[in-house]
C-alpha cells in the first residue's frame, strides 16, 4: 500500500567530499614517503655492502698472492723504484728491519729455488692507479697501503695492505699479515 504524498527522495552522491579527497591524499602521500625511504635505504645498504665486498676481494687477493710467495721465498729484497736494494745502512742504529711502501714506488722482489733448482723471481709493485702487480699482472686494485718489514735478524716479513673502494660509499679493508719464509737451501 502506498500512500500519496509520502515519497522518500534519495539523494544521488556524483563524487568524493573534500575532506575525503584530502585524507586520501594524505595517506597516499605518507605511503609514497615510507616507499621511497625503503628503496632509498636499500640502495644505498646495497652499495655499502658492494664496495665492501670488493674491497675484502681485492685485498684478499693482494694477501694471497705476496703470502704464498713470501712462504716459498728464500729471498725478500725490498728495492727502490730505481731497482737497486733498499741499503742495509740506511737502517737507524739498533735496528734489523728494512722497511718498504709499494705506494711511494719501491718493489718487492722474492726469490726462491724449487726442488729441481730453478730459480723463481717475482717482483711486486703498485703502480699510480692503485693496482697491485706481481711480474706486471694486477692481482688486485683499488690499494691504498701496501707496505711492509723485513726484519733481516729475525727473518721475518710484515706486510700491510689496504683497499679503498668507491667514492661516495667508500668502503675500506685493511689485512695485516706476518710470514717466515722458508730457510735458503
Amino acid at each position: 500500500m502506498r500512500l500519496p504524498g509520502l515519497r522518500i527522495k534519495y539523494r544521488k552522491q556524483d563524487g568524493f567530499t573534500l575532506a575525503e579527497l584530502l585524507v586520501a591524499i594524505t595517506i597516499t602521500a605518507l605511503i609514497g614517503a615510507a616507499v621511497a625511504t625503503a628503496t632509498y635505504q636499500a640502495v644505498v645498504v646495497n652499495a655499502k655492502s658492494t664496495n665492501h665486498q670488493k674491497a675484502i676481494v681485492q685485498v684478499q687477493n693482494g694477501v694471497n698472492s705476496i703470502s704464498r710467495d713470501a712462504e716459498q721465498g728464500q729471498q725478500i729484497i725490498p728495492q727502490s723504484s730505481t731497482g737497486t736494494p733498499l741499503p742495509l745502512d740506511s737502517l737507524p742504529t739498533g735496528s734489523k728491519k728494512i722497511s718498504f711502501n709499494l705506494v711511494t714506488g719501491n718493489k718487492l722482489v722474492i726469490k726462491w729455488m724449487d726442488w729441481s733448482n730453478t730459480l723463481h723471481q717475482v717482483t711486486y709493485t703498485v703502480d699510480g692507479s692503485g693496482a697491485l702487480k706481481k711480474d706486471n699482472t694486477i692481482i688486485a686494485n683499488n690499494i691504498t697501503v701496501a707496505s711492509g718489514n723485513w726484519d733481516t735478524y729475525s727473518k721475518t716479513f710484515s706486510f700491510q695492505i689496504r683497499a679503498s673502494v668507491g667514492t661516495k660509499n667508500t668502503a675500506i679493508e685493511t689485512r695485516d699479515f706476518q710470514i717466515n719464509p722458508r730457510s735458503a737451501q
